[in-house]
């Protein structure tokens, strides 16, 4: 198990240290889309390593079914809720709020104390 584990943290490093040293000599638009790229192969090899250490090291291989549907659907929930909240948080800038007229702030001052 240690040794699939340094070897998937080796390929991140080295795939962050090519990024960083632009070994392929991309261009400006080349860099963007390997990089954009290189996050994806980032999620998917961090979800590998965290496969292995949950079901090795912690040992939940041997636990039973259920137990490891339940961790599976409250993982799954967990991710839908942090991927609505980054939606959310993207969307925020679009959104421009009518406020009522006496909610309105006067920059001039007139009338009122």
């Amino acid at each position: 198990m240690f040794w699939i584990l340094l070897a998937v943290t080796t390929v991140e490093i080295l795939a962050a240290f090519s990024a960083y040293q632009n070994w392929f000599h991309f261009s400006h638009k080349g860099i963007e889309t390997y990089t954009h790229t290189l996050k994806i192969v980032y999620i998917f090899l961090t979800l590998v390593k965290a496969y292995y250490i949950i079901f090795s090291y912690m040992h939940l291989g041997d636990e039973r079914r259920n137990f490891k549907l339940t961790l599976g659907f409250l993982v799954i929930i967990l991710v839908y809720f942090i991927i609505l909240m980054m939606l959310e948080g993207y969307y925020q800038d679009s959104i421009h709020f009518d406020f009522p007229a006496f909610m309105q702030r006067n920059p001039l001052g007139e009338g009122g104390h």
